[in-house]
């Protein structure tokens, strides 16, 4: 009975400690503007959006691309790096050359994100 229980605790604190481990990633378009996110080759959001919130992820790095609909805007393609166990936001803006950039805008632990 006590190896029951122990194994019991085990399993339960292993999973803690794996549903810290995800992390949940935001776009969002500061001009409005629709887009796809593909994250290592896979589209993640059906419709395109102006807001796409991506889930569940596993993995410290990611290799970004993100797609515009309007036919105007260039791609863009770039390497994400985050802290495990968080929730981190990206906004999508135009930079001072007039170019548009994916910039870091913060991040929160995702325990204080569901508050």
């Amino acid at each position: 009975m006590k190896q029951l229980f122990t194994l019991f605790i085990l399993l339960f604190i292993s999973q803690l400690s794996n549903a810290q481990q995800n992390t949940n990633l935001v776009f969002f378009s500061e001009q409005g503007q629709q887009f796809y996110v593909i994250l290592n080759g896979i589209q993640q959001n059906v419709n395109p959006e102006t807001n796409v919130r991506v889930t569940n992820l596993i993995q410290p790095y990611y290799k970004v691309k993100v797609k515009f609909t309007d036919g105007i805007t260039p791609d863009i393609d770039k390497t994400l790096n985050f802290n495990p166990g968080t929730e981190t936001t990206y906004t999508i803006k135009s930079s001072n050359k007039g170019e548009t950039v994916l910039r870091w805008m913060s991040e929160v632990p995702i325990a204080q994100e569901d508050l």
